[in-house]
């Protein structure tokens, strides 16, 4: 988990701004997906998260450093098997949960439920071309904010 995050939601709080939580997955299967939900939850109460905009199960290309373990081998049928674990293991506990992707990944590795799931896309472009719906539009990753050192990813979300 990011040492910051704690820190930042608080302060989100108590500016009254909506903020989320994002979650980069390394899951294989099901029973992996739960098991990230499960390790989620466990963080959310320890450090009592309560993030407005819901989770975001972000999907997309990953290895560890051997190449031993990757997305590469994850059909689209798995990836479905992956999502309806996480979001079920969330949604019991009351969360809500959406996929984040970029949109090559989505519309490359995704079945059409897969698709379904994905609210937040990323494409570093003009204008977001994704044939999909979602509600969140990542447009780049290299702006700059004052205050920052280095680049930010910058997303609309559209409510």
């Amino acid at each position: 988990m990011d040492r910051k995050f704690v820190e930042y939601s608080n302060e989100a709080k108590r500016l009254g701004i909506p903020y989320s939580v994002y979650h980069f997955s390394i899951a294989e299967n099901g029973q992996e997906a739960t098991d990230e939900a499960t390790y989620l939850l466990r963080w959310y109460q320890n450090n009592n998260v309560n993030a407005d905009m819901g989770v975001f199960y972000d999907l997309e290309e990953w290895h560890n450093d051997d190449y031993t373990h990757s997305d590469a081998t994850i059909t689209p049928e798995k990836y479905d098997e992956i999502i309806k674990a996480y979001k079920a293991k969330l949604n019991e506990n009351g969360l809500s949960v959406s996929v984040y992707a970029g949109k090559n990944f989505a519309e490359t590795r995704f079945t059409d439920y897969g698709r379904s799931q994905v609210s937040w896309i990323a494409q570093y472009n003009y204008r977001c071309t994704y044939g999909g719906t979602y509600r969140g539009w990542q447009f780049t990753s290299t702006a700059t904010l004052p205050g920052i050192n280095g680049y930010v990813d910058l997303s609309v979300f559209y409510y």
